[in-house]
């Protein structure tokens, strides 16, 4: 009997194992999912992820008047860097070509640019300090591509 490995090799395969839309996949891994090394998707950290996010969907009480309390602060600062590395991660994984990652990061970036000032969070330095980070790291491989 072959052995059972704790990873599926790519997202369309854990989605299809799971049962489950390909774009909860994907959001797991830009909310940060640890489940996601090497093009492999990790089984235990995956299903671990899905079963907190669907706690915490099912902890919410639609019928009370209590409004649930907002995320907190640094929270929502994390949540918008990793809105922003997500182009870049997709150019890494060859999902995207160089020419798609620097148009989808730069509209990225405005986007995140505007939520951080709706949630009056002063980011608007750092935000373009690691999309010119991503941009630099993005070019170097490339040309790193282009010598060898």
């Amino acid at each position: 009997m072959p052995k059972q490995v704790d990873y599926w090799d790519s997202q369309a395969a854990a989605a299809a194992d799971l049962k489950i839309d390909i774009y909860e996949i994907r959001d797991a891994k830009c909310a940060g999912c640890r489940a996601f090394r090497s093009g492999r998707v990790y089984k235990p950290e995956l299903r671990a992820w899905i079963a907190a996010k669907h706690a915490s969907k099912e902890s919410i009480d639609l019928d009370s008047d209590e409004i649930p309390a907002a995320p907190d602060w640094n929270d929502r600062q994390m949540a918008l860097f990793r809105v922003l590395w997500c182009p870049y991660d997709a150019y890494f994984d060859d999902r995207i070509d160089l020419k798609s990652f620097i148009k989808i990061g730069r509209k990225t970036l405005e986007y995140v640019l505007r939520l951080a000032r709706a949630w009056q969070l002063d980011l608007e330095s750092g935000l373009r300090v690691s999309w010119q980070d991503s941009l630099n790291d993005a070019q170097g491989e490339r040309d790193r591509t282009r010598r060898t």
